[in-house]
């Protein structure tokens, strides 16, 4: 079965293609990261999403940051994901 969405969703600013394609989820917010800019986003919905510059060996703290948000905690990754 294949499931598309009924709205594109903007690709975050600083993000390329390959990692959005490879980490969206079907359901908001969810976050991205692209090793190869260093970038970090939360996608809020369809056209509203933030960036913050992260390197490598920042990624666990700022998760687990944004992960003490309210509503943010289903945006991020499963233990089984690669984040």
């Amino acid at each position: 079965m294949k499931v598309t969405r009924s709205k594109t969703i903007q690709v975050p600013d600083g993000i390329c293609l390959q990692c959005f394609n490879s980490q969206q989820r079907f359901t908001f917010p969810f976050v991205i990261y692209c090793e190869h800019s260093e970038l970090l986003a939360l996608v809020h919905s369809a056209d509203d999403n933030m960036t913050f510059h992260c390197k490598p060996e920042q990624l666990a703290g700022v998760i687990a940051k944004l992960s003490s948000l309210k509503g943010t905690t289903n945006a991020l990754p499963s233990s089984g994901n690669r984040l």
